[in-house]
């Protein structure tokens, strides 16, 4: 990881776990006219996009991603059903050093493609 973000040659870079599969709309997002006059503005703008974790859908502990990829939420619609029903959830909430700056609670009320102030980064 580190090694390849030293190589980053961009203002901003989108960086994501080799295991996390990234909203399908994150690129549209990101790239809306108003996001990228902010990341224009502010050169050391972090946007922090939370991770959720889906209960797994096969009963042996095998890789069963192709399970899992069909019921993938894709709207915040979708993931709150899903957390209604107990098959979804924040990404390893006991971690607060890893995971500690995400609002998930002011996530679920912002508007798409609009950013929320951080009052502080906990992560490490």
């Amino acid at each position: 990881r580190n090694l390849a973000l030293r190589g980053v040659h961009t203002s901003h870079v989108l960086y994501v776990d080799v295991d996390f599969w990234e909203s399908t709309n994150v690129y549209e997002t990101l790239h809306d006219a108003s996001l990228k006059e902010v990341f224009a503005a502010e050169d050391k703008l972090a946007v922090v996009i939370p991770a959720f974790s889906m209960v797994r859908m096969c009963r042996e502990y095998v890789d069963c991603r192709d399970l899992n990829v069909d019921r993938m939420p894709t709207t915040v619609e979708e993931i709150m059903k899903l957390i209604d029903a107990i098959k979804l959830g924040p990404f390893d909430p006991s971690n607060r050093g890893g995971h500690g700056s995400t609002l998930y609670q002011e996530w679920f009320k912002q508007p798409l493609g609009s950013l929320y102030d951080l009052p502080c980064i906990k992560s490490n």
